[in-house]
């Protein structure tokens, strides 16, 4: 008899938990200070709980500043990890980077251009996995570099080295060919005998 009532006690705990729909329909998150502009306020949102976040809005000084409604860009997402911000210009532009689901394939990057006066879409990168992550060679241009595929560890077909490369966020993400090439993984050598 103990054991139907905490089946049904389970079941009715469960029943309550899937009712509470509202559990973070909103993330948000505050950008940094940039000099001679306000701080901005995240905000994404989706319109279902089953649904990954497709709403994009900021705000600046209780004014919205940038909008997106895009049913087809999934944001991925955690806590205080909505996005990563890059200055470009001394205190007077930035890119906001947010990483998007792109599955089965890895994630995409939607990137924003923001200044003072105007927030902007730059673009959205080629799939990649982000193993490179910053200004990893400090020329001062953020690079995202990784594969641009998943392969199977023992799938013979798939030459991933190949699929490796570093982009720089910039008009077209161009290649950064000398990263690439000295990140790019080689094959290991066997050790003699």
């Amino acid at each position: 008899m103990k054991k139907y009532f905490f089946i049904l006690f389970c079941l009715v705990s469960l029943s309550a938990t899937a009712q509470n729909t509202d559990v973070l329909k909103s993330v948000y998150q505050f950008s940094y200070w940039h000099g001679g502009m306000d701080r901005d306020s995240i905000v994404l949102t989706r319109t279902s709980p089953s649904e990954m976040y497709n709403k994009l809005q900021i705000y600046r000084n209780q004014r919205l500043k940038y909008e997106s409604n895009d049913s087809m860009l999934q944001f991925e997402c955690v806590p205080y990890g909505l996005f990563i911000e890059h200055e470009i210009a001394c205190y007077e532009s930035y890119y906001y980077i947010f990483r998007l689901l792109n599955a089965p394939d890895p994630s995409q990057f939607l990137i924003l251009y923001v200044t003072k006066d105007s927030i902007t879409q730059f673009g959205i990168t080629k799939p990649c996995t982000a193993e490179i992550f910053g200004d990893i060679d400090y020329d001062g241009k953020f690079e995202i570099g990784g594969f641009e595929t998943y392969c199977e560890a023992d799938d013979k077909a798939c030459l991933s080295k190949d699929w490796f490369s570093v982009f720089k966020i910039g008009k077209g993400f161009p290649i950064d060919g000398k990263l690439t090439e000295y990140l790019r993984p080689r094959p290991r050598l066997k050790k003699a005998k």
